[in-house]
């Protein structure tokens, strides 16, 4: 029995394509790794240019998409690079399954385990370090009043201690009677003492401070206020009991207590 013609001619055509790699699921990691955009993302990965890298491996999965060498250089981007670690698992796994025997299967589940690991710790430290700032802020607020306080202190200590101390009144003693005397010992009378004392003026006594107030301008509040003065937001409350910090409006006069 002859057979047709077309035979042999289809048989070499099918020996051709299966050398050069035309059928589905031929190509290799070689392959992969010649492919234009994937050679592109390389030289990205070397300049550390690393979201350029990442365009270039997408487009190598857009004409490839079994190409697991894309998609593990994509894993170790997004988890290197950008700390995506959700997407790197994603990306590793895909190349595990679309080439599990791969040398590199091993190390992808390696990096699987620790993406993991990273981003439970991300999950779980997210709301803690936000709450940390937040304290942080407060100590740094805290501080800053005191800070404050502690330099008022410094000026009223400074000013009393520059400040002439008063001199004790003489005691009132009779000038009819007679001082008793020692032999020996010469008496001074008062009134001797309270003529040269004449020419030295009398200690002034400072007037008493008048009270602070503070009229309220926009975008103040009663803890802007106490700190402006450094007082207690309490203490500044309590000098003010008709006034509501809800409603504290533009123009409002506060009276401001003592530091």
């Amino acid at each position: 029995m002859r057979l047709p013609a077309f035979i042999p001619a289809t048989c070499l055509l099918m020996l051709l394509a299966s050398l050069t790699g035309c059928f589905p699921g031929s190509t290799g990691p070689a392959d992969e790794e010649k492919e234009p955009h994937f050679m592109n993302g390389k030289l990205r990965i070397r300049a550390r240019d690393y979201p350029a890298a990442i365009e270039e491996f997408e487009k190598s999965l857009e004409a490839n998409p079994r190409s697991a060498s894309a998609h593990f250089e994509l894993g170790w981007l997004y988890e290197e690079g950008v700390k995506d670690f959700a997407t790197a698992i994603y990306h590793y796994q895909r190349h595990n399954k679309l080439r599990p025997e791969s040398p590199l299967a091993d190390r992808a589940r390696e990096r699987i385990r620790a993406c993991k690991m990273d981003l439970a710790r991300t999950e779980v430290l997210g709301p803690v370090t936000q709450g940390l700032q937040k304290n942080l802020e407060q100590l740094t607020a805290e501080n800053s009043a005191l800070r404050q306080t502690n330099e008022i202190l410094k000026v009223h200590l400074a000013a009393r201690a520059a400040a002439p101390s008063p001199v004790p009144p003489s005691p009132a003693v009779n000038s009819g009677e007679p001082l008793p005397t020692r032999p020996g010992v010469t008496v001074v009378r008062p009134e001797s003492i309270a003529g040269s004392a004449r020419g030295i003026p009398a200690p002034t006594t400072a007037a008493p401070a008048r009270p602070r107030t503070h009229t309220v301008k926009s975008g103040e509040t009663m803890s802007s206020i106490a700190r402006r003065y450094a007082v207690k937001p309490e203490r500044l409350q309590a000098a003010n009991p008709k006034v509501s910090p809800r409603t504290l409006k533009v123009g409002q006069v506060l009276s401001i207590p003592a530091s």
